[in-house]
């Protein structure tokens, strides 16, 4: 079979599509950069607030990271006082010869702000951030307050809970211009993340006085807001990180599409399968990329999400997971010239109601985790039994042990004592996933012992049959699509599939442009983002049935979100598509709508 000789016009589409891409991943990754940042504050955060318990502690910690984490060289904090309209300065501090200074001379006298005066009294009033470039040209920074270091910029973010403004944060520099979008989005995260804790820990000073045998969250209850907090920033960090995995993976496949054919000459040609190549592993690592995201999400997932659950085997899933990680506790075992034995002791069990893959996951997470405590070998016991109405299983190794300081740490998410290595989800999510399943799971460890990892999961009720997913075959047919999108990169990469596979496709920057359109053409289908300025997908998918009900709706959306025929009948969508999406999910689900339309059609 003879080579295909590039022509120059396909070379120069190749370059311009090589460049596209090029940028796309560049920008991908400054934003990769700044969800890893995001992550990094929220651990450091977290970090503080399982071990610090009194509120002046806690402030000069959180005063301390937003220095580190941004271009501040003096940071404060200001509480709002109770039952008045007051704010009050509780802890300041500044950057000076690459040391954090506190400054202690306001403690002898209160500093106080009133709500509406200067910057600091702004943000408190109108609950939104400033950010000043230069303050000798804006009239909003008071000038005659003195201020024990020279202010250039400053940038000002309120503590909000509950719609109700707490306190605000200050961030100043002696330079002008110092701030960028990266510290506002900085502190506005901290802002966000903290408000709750902080709510909490003035409650809990107040409630001490008169209960301090409650002392025992105190650590739950900041246990619990942290948990609380730490699941909806995750979740719109998945959101955002989806929309650019989509772009990527999409554009990736369709370029490895163009380059099937290389062309004659030798050095096009070596170029081209290279860029083939590293194309694949984009892919590959686009992919591993959506994984981490999933169990990022796992953090927001609400627990009435066992209605999806469907009758599951767990001795069935135990053995599946010992097969998995077959290759660590016995192949690269005895390379390395230890010995691990796996002892199994499963009883007859009912099924439970439960998802397969993630109850597989809390497993693999065990073994692999009891591995790692077991270097030099030893001995891993798994046990299954009946108890009552609920099953329990144990996972005991022998190996070195929790220390009794880390303990209650361990389910944290980020938290991990395996070095940089590991991202420290594996044990939160296994939690996640067993408190969602109904269940409990403890440990007990003795250091240099070994430890047990204890669940427990409710009997199943009822069984529940899984759906398979459909697959179409034979003949795809084409259908007018109108796709709407706010995200540029996602929109252009989701016409391109589409348009690849024959479809005519129109698009649109939002809801009111979309509905615009709908209303001059017609369409067999309409693709619509959930999250979007002006109208989101709800709204969009709401009036477009009320134009044509007999045209389907299908979503699109980065949230790990799940419906029912019921719910989504409610919410006028047809079908749902989640980020990151594949070229042969979207087409299997254009080809779901074309179906639906028949339907529809002849009701």
């Amino acid at each position: 079979m003879s080579e295909k000789a590039f022509t120059q016009d396909e070379v120069k589409k190749l370059t311009e599509e090589r460049n596209l891409y090029a940028r796309l991943l560049e920008e991908a990754n400054l934003r990769f950069e700044e969800k890893v940042r995001e992550l990094s504050l929220l651990r450091k955060i977290g970090d503080i607030v399982s071990n610090t318990f009194d509120i002046e502690s806690f402030c000069r910690n959180l005063v301390s990271i937003i220095i580190e984490e941004t271009n501040a060289e003096n940071c404060s904090l200001l509480l709002k006082e109770q039952n008045s309209e007051n704010l009050i300065l509780k802890v300041a501090c500044g950057r000076r010869n690459k040391k954090i200074t506190f400054f202690e001379d306001f403690k002898k006298s209160k500093v106080i702000f009133s709500v509406g005066e200067g910057v600091a009294g702004k943000v408190a009033l109108e609950g939104e951030p400033i950010l000043i470039n230069d303050v000798n040209n804006d009239d909003r920074f008071d000038q005659t307050r003195k201020s024990s270091a020279p202010i250039g910029s400053l940038l000002c973010c309120p503590l909000i809970l509950q719609k109700q403004v707490i306190g605000v944060v200050n961030l100043s520099n002696s330079n002008t211009h110092a701030f960028n979008n990266s510290d506002l989005r900085t502190i506005t995260i901290f802002s966000a993340f903290v408000s709750s804790i902080l709510s909490n820990a003035i409650s809990y000073v107040e409630l001490k006085r008169a209960y301090n045998e409650l002392e025992s969250t105190q650590k739950q209850l900041i246990n619990v807001e942290k948990m609380k907090a730490l699941g909806e920033m995750s979740a719109g960090i998945a959101h955002d990180f989806n929309n650019v995995l989509a772009a990527i993976l999409g554009r990736a496949q369709l370029l490895k599409m163009n380059i099937e054919s290389p062309p004659r000459q030798q050095e096009r040609r070596k170029s081209l399968l290279e860029l083939k190549d590293g194309l694949a592993i984009i892919e590959k690592a686009a992919k591993d990329g959506a994984e981490t995201v999933r169990r990022i999400q796992e953090f927001a997932r609400r627990k009435d999400d066992d209605k999806y659950f469907t009758s599951v085997e767990i001795n069935e899933i135990i053995n599946h997971a010992l097969e998995f990680t077959r290759a660590r506790w016995k192949d690269e075992a005895e390379a390395k010239g230890t010995v691990i034995t796996i002892q199994k002791v499963l009883s007859p069990l009912p099924p439970v109601a439960g998802s397969t893959s993630e109850l597989g996951e809390v497993f693999t997470n065990l073994i692999n985790n009891a591995l790692d405590a077991m270097p030099q070998g030893g001995h891993i016991t798994i046990k299954t039994f009946k108890e009552d109405s609920h099953i329990c299983m144990k996972v005991e190794d022998t190996g070195i042990g929790i220390p009794k300081a880390l303990k209650d740490r361990i389910f944290d998410p980020f938290f991990s004592t395996k070095g940089p290595h590991s991202t420290g989800l594996g044990l939160s999510v296994s939690y996640g996933i067993i408190n969602r399943h109904r269940g409990t799971i403890t440990v007990d460890s003795i250091e240099g012992q070994g430890t047990t990892f204890t669940i427990t999961l409710p009997i199943a009720e009822k069984i529940v049959k899984e759906e398979k997913e459909k697959s179409f075959e034979g003949e795809q047919r084409k259908a007018r699509i109108l796709v709407i999108e706010d995200e540029e990169e996602v929109r252009n990469v989701l016409s391109a599939i589409l348009t690849t596979g024959g479809h005519e496709v129109e698009v649109a920057s939002d809801g009111m442009q979309g509905i615009e359109l709908f209303t001059k053409k017609e369409f067999d289908l309409v693709f619509t983002d959930l999250g979007m300025p002006v109208m989101s997908g709800w709204q969009v998918a709401e009036k477009i049935k009320s134009i044509n009900g007999r045209v389907p709706v299908a979503l699109i959306t980065g949230w790990n979100i799940k419906l029912e025929k019921s719910e989504m009948k409610d919410k006028y969508v047809d079908l749902v598509i989640q980020k990151p999406f594949e070229i042969h999910q979207v087409l299997r689900l254009v080809q779901e709508g074309i179906e639906l339309r028949d339907r529809f059609n002849a009701a």
